[in-house]
Formats: C-alpha cells, sequence, structure tokens
C-alpha cells in the first residue's frame, strides 16, 4: 500500500486540526502513513471558526436541517457572503495564506456558483452527519467559536453584516 495515497498535499485530512495537540502524530508514525505537521502557529486554528461559525448559524436557522437549507438560496448566499467576510478579516489581521490552497477558489468564484456548490454539499448525507449533528450537539462549542472570532472582528475595522446576522441564529 502507497502511504502517499491516504494523504492530500502531504497533509493527512484533518490533520491540521489535530496538530494543536502535541501526541496526534503518534498513531501516523505507528502505521507508517506519510503525515506532515504544519508548524505556522494559529492557521489551523483561524482557518476553522471563519468557515464553521457560519454553517454553525445558518444551520441553527434551519433548525439543523441541511436538507431545508439546501433549498433556502437565500440562506446560503448569507452563508457564503459570511465566510467572505470572515476570509476578509483574517486578511486584514495579516493571515493571507489559506490553508489547505483550494479555500482560495472559494473568495476567487462567483457567488452564484459558488451557491450551487454549497447547496449540492448541504443536500448530502456528508452535510447531515458532518454539519448538522455536530452543531445540533455542539451549541456550547459553537457558541465559544463566534465569540472567540468576534474579538478577531473587533480588532480589524472590516464590516460584518452578514456575520452579524447570522449569529443571531444561535439559540
Amino acid at each position: 500500500m502507497n502511504p502517499k495515497r491516504e494523504t492530500r498535499n502531504g497533509y493527512l485530512p484533518y490533520a491540521r486540526c489535530l496538530c494543536a495537540l502535541r501526541l496526534s502524530h503518534i498513531p501516523y508514525r505507528i502505521s507508517h502513513i506519510a503525515y506532515r505537521i504544519s508548524h505556522i502557529p494559529n492557521r489551523s486554528a483561524l482557518c476553522l471558526p471563519h468557515l464553521v461559525c457560519p454553517i454553525a448559524c445558518v444551520l441553527y436557522k434551519h433548525d439543523c436541517d441541511n436538507y431545508a437549507l439546501a433549498k433556502n438560496e437565500k440562506s446560503t448566499r448569507l452563508f457564503i457572503r459570511a465566510c467572505r467576510e470572515g476570509g476578509n478579516v483574517l486578511r486584514k489581521l495579516g493571515y493571507t495564506k489559506r490553508q489547505p490552497f483550494k479555500f482560495n477558489l472559494f473568495y476567487l468564484m462567483p457567488e452564484f456558483i459558488t451557491t450551487k456548490i454549497f447547496k449540492g454539499i448541504f443536500n448530502s448525507k456528508y452535510a447531515e452527519i458532518g454539519f448538522a449533528m455536530h452543531a445540533k450537539v455542539a451549541l456550547d462549542e459553537m457558541k465559544e467559536l463566534t465569540k472567540e472570532f468576534k474579538i478577531l472582528i473587533d480588532k480589524t475595522s472590516v464590516k460584518t453584516p452578514n456575520i452579524d446576522k447570522l449569529k443571531g441564529f444561535i439559540p
């Protein structure tokens, strides 16, 4: 078995989130799967809130029903605009490189294309398990992430009307 096939661009999926724990790489070392730990401080921690918070908030608007969200184009556009605002906040703070690099496509594509893509993502079993079910059980975590990202927003002069609108849907 080729260990390179287990990775994407040299990184394990979700390994960037796990690299905050110093011992998280041990299972990969033992199993001989190729891995690389990102030593860029706070990059993985900052990639998370500006995408996860809008996903959770827009799901709370629809009572954590991802299929209802997929049918509502207005909410999907609100989510996309909020994510872009979050990316602008990070850029203003000096975090210009996005990790993984394909996140750049999210900011470069026109909104109508991104809306169609995310409507398809939200209309899937993946979104039900990965987004909706997680949002249901992790309400306290989402509140905390939103609070922490609000602190970062306050450090900048970036206007975030869509993020502010979505924060109102947290129960």
